[in-house]
């Protein structure tokens, strides 16, 4: 029965409790398109609930992540022998096509299950959840979702998802600035050793229009208030992510290979805001995500310690 579970939230891009794109062009009212939103969200969690239980969504998720770190131990002994050989016998290549076509639809099963619980966790909560435009001067709900590939926004050309990015050395970024950038930019394609993809999209203006969570701790403050604060108390929040280094987080799946990524800490960060980084929990992969802002450092905290930094 699991296993025709489907997404909850139709087209509606999702992560971190967070629904992006409810609101369309239309002749209903914004109200409206959001009354309806949470209607029909609702009317799909209550069919799932009658099926299964939270326990059971959180069980099968951890069994498909497990399922993916197997499948990816077969795929990259393939991908060594593919490296010595310079090519793959017939047995081999239609080895690999399944293996390959068994990791995307686990893919889709885990994103479908981590957007069960952000509708899980709206229906025990409504009261903290509230449509927003974002301010195109300081858009931090959608910078908080920074680098991370997104459940309902596969690229149009390769079918990889798609994460909100800005330019390297933007720090406070503006609405302008974000866009959706494909994950294959970061893989390289194995013979002509360039990205997979460099597909990019400018944020629609239904992008700007999210229904989330915003009842964390100083949540109403602008990313400049929220760096003064993080870095009053910088030492005391470096202690506190020692403790989650080389820990995994399902919250950021290596959009290659789909397995969980690994909070890792630099060398020698110019500040806390240069300390972290996600990577691949596959040595061999490169797939890291940057965090350079006091909103993604904050959500990386909640996806670490289970709460906000000034909870």
């Amino acid at each position: 029965m699991w296993d025709q579970f489907k997404r909850l939230v139709g087209g509606v891009v999702s992560g971190f409790k967070t629904f992006i794109g409810i609101v369309a062009e239309s002749t209903k009212t914004v109200k409206r398109q959001v009354d309806d939103f949470i209607r029909e969200s609702e009317e799909a969690y209550r069919k799932w609930t009658e099926k299964y239980s939270e326990k059971d969504v959180k069980n099968a998720k951890k069994t498909r992540l497990d399922q993916l770190h197997q499948i990816n131990k077969e795929i990259i002994e393939l991908d060594k022998k593919f490296n010595q050989d310079g090519s793959l016998n017939e047995k081999d290549q239609i080895r690999l096509d399944e293996l390959t076509k068994a990791r995307i639809n686990l893919r889709k099963k885990v994103d479908n299950a981590t957007e069960y619980e952000a509708v899980h966790d709206r229906h025990k909560n409504p009261e903290k959840y509230k449509y927003k435009k974002v301010d195109d001067a300081n858009p931090k709900e959608l910078i908080r979702l920074g680098g991370r590939a997104m459940a309902g926004k596969p690229c149009p050309r390769c079918n990889l998802p798609m994460a909100l990015r800005w330019k390297t050395g933007i720090v406070n970024p503006s609405i302008d600035d974000i866009f959706w950038g494909c994950s294959g930019f970061f893989t390289k394609d194995k013979k002509t050793n360039k990205s997979l993809c460099s597909n990019t999209e400018r944020l629609s203006i239904h992008d700007r229009q999210i229904f989330a969570n915003f009842n964390r701790p100083l949540s109403h403050l602008s990313s400049e208030e929220l760096t003064k604060l993080i870095l009053g108390e910088e030492n005391i929040i470096k202690k506190q992510l020692d403790y989650t280094v080389n820990q995994v987080t399902s919250d950021y799946l290596c959009p290659e290979h789909s397995v969980q990524m690994q909070l890792k800490f630099k060398n020698n960060p110019d500040n806390i805001f240069d300390l972290c980084y996600l990577k691949c929990s596959i040595p061999t992969c490169n797939q890291k995500v940057k965090i350079k802002t006091p909103d993604q450092l904050d959500a990386i905290y909640e996806s670490y310690l289970g709460k906000s930094i000034f909870e």
